[in-house]
């Protein structure tokens, strides 16, 4: 800290400030780093040479969840907000918005904060950019999503985004963004905050763009992307009974997709695992709902083999195994064979 503060140059060396940046990610050190006047002076410097790396330093300070250190920034939300509009240097920009995303406390009047310096306008030119298709600034359209989220807090700032269409910005971020998970989780959790309030709710419920976009991601493999769709589904279907009837039939079918996928993939490893000790390496699991009952219903112990799946004429593997498990009724293999031509379509041909 003090090698930072009283370095002579405009901005602080890289080495240095690439070590101040690495400790400030421990909230331990940062307790230390603000203790007295330690973030006022670090403030003030960066204020001063609009110094993008030492904001950075700030931005780790401020994105620790302990509220003591976050209201230590209260003093300086407004000249912070004034150089949103002000600086042109867009990486001082994304750290500097990414620090008013952080400070989410609900003391702070983001509706003041958000007319005086205009925010708001700001936050709508950044996602139409992005619709534009201009040269796509990722880290600064990641940090207006964090900040739309925070300003949603505030009921006043929800009402202004709902009347720009912030809900459809929201869902082109998404449809352009959907494999970028942080993304993705950025515009889930604006979401999130924006259907808190009321008014907000009863029109994204309306929509049912949104509805399904979320019911999507509800079975996300980011298991935060997935918990924030389920809590914000849960928010919309309060004031929406036919939402809420399509969400719990798609958990119900979710579960019992996992279930099927859990019990059918055992079956079929234990019956083929005395043979085949590779099997889970070879066998390839349908994605498809519909496969898995297919599989299921080949797997039937009353009749292993159905009439709509054939048997290949040219295998390989133990007679025996064969005849005695698949073909118990069958004491020449090779005229059962010659009765019942395989498909190479078969699941199990597949593996075997």
């Amino acid at each position: 800290m003090k090698l930072i503060l009283e370095c002579q140059e405009d901005w602080v060396q890289q080495e240095l400030i690439a070590v101040g940046i690495n400790l400030s990610c421990d909230e331990q050190n940062v307790k230390l780093m603000v203790k007295g006047p330690g973030l006022k002076l670090l403030m003030k410097r960066a204020l001063q040479t609009q110094d993008s790396l030492l904001m950075k330093m700030i931005k780790n300070i401020s994105q620790h969840a302990d509220e003591e250190i976050k209201k230590l920034f209260l003093d300086f939300v407004s000249p912070l907000g004034e150089m949103v509009n002000s600086s042109i240097d867009s990486e001082l920009v994304t750290e500097v918005i990414s620090i008013l995303a952080n400070i989410n406390l609900p003391d702070l009047d983001f509706s003041r904060l958000a007319t005086k310096h205009q925010l708001i306008p700001f936050i709508l030119k950044k996602f139409s950019a992005s619709e534009l298709a201009l040269p796509p600034d990722d880290e600064l359209m990641l940090a207006v999503m964090r900040l739309t989220a925070t300003l949603s807090l505030d009921k006043n700032c929800a009402l202004q985004l709902l009347h720009v269409r912030i809900t459809d910005k929201l869902l082109n971020e998404l449809k352009s963004r959907q494999e970028d998970d942080e993304a993705v989780l950025c515009i889930v959790c604006a979401f999130c905050q924006l259907i808190t309030h009321e008014e907000v709710k009863i029109s994204v419920a309306k929509d049912s763009q949104a509805s399904e976009y979320l019911m999507e991601l509800m079975n996300d493999k980011n298991k935060e992307v997935a918990r924030l769709s389920s809590k914000a589904l849960d928010i919309l279907a309060e004031c929406d009974p036919q939402l809420a009837m399509k969400v719990q039939h798609e958990r119900f079918k979710w579960h019992n997709f996992q279930w099927l996928k859990m019990t059918t993939d055992q079956a079929i490893v234990d019956d083929l695992d005395p043979y085949y000790e590779d099997y889970n390496d070879s066998y390839q699991f349908p994605e498809d709902l519909n496969d898995v009952y297919d599989v299921y219903d080949v797997l039937d112990m009353q009749s292993p083999l159905n009439t709509h799946y054939p048997i290949e004429q040219e295998f390989s593997g133990p007679e025996e195994y064969y005849t005695g498990h698949l073909y118990s009724t069958t004491d020449d293999i090779d005229s059962y064979m010659s009765m019942h031509p395989m498909s190479t379509s078969h699941p199990l041909a597949r593996t075997i």
